[in-house]
């Protein structure tokens, strides 16, 4: 009977040690769950920080402009070109407004 008191508190110390060994490795992974979970909080809000700071240097072009800068320029109707100062009929040859005399621009 004696040997069987002594087999089973045998069996006590083990399960115990057992038990101590799967708490602190459930501690040791919820401290280094933990620590990893603060490290990544922090790495995405410093790429916020960054994001914001990015743009506020760097204002975005709205779509808008960007079609304005890529859009090819329009063709000007074959017709009678005139003088943007007097509103005089210019020939394709002029280089000066033949009323006033302002240097055409082509």
């Amino acid at each position: 009977m004696i040997r069987l008191l002594d087999i089973f508190d045998e069996l006590d110390k083990h399960y115990q040690q057992a038990q101590n060994n799967y708490n602190s490795s459930v501690r040791a992974m919820t401290i280094s769950s933990v620590i990893f979970a603060i490290i990544f909080v922090v790495i995405i809000i410093s790429g916020i920080v960054a994001f914001i700071r990015y743009n506020k240097r760097h204002k975005s072009i709205s779509p808008s402009k960007l079609n304005e800068i890529f859009e090819e320029p329009e063709q000007k109707e074959e017709g009678p070109e005139f003088c943007e100062y007097c509103g005089a009929m210019l020939e394709k040859t002029d280089k000066v407004c033949p009323r006033c005399g302002a240097n055409i621009k082509r």
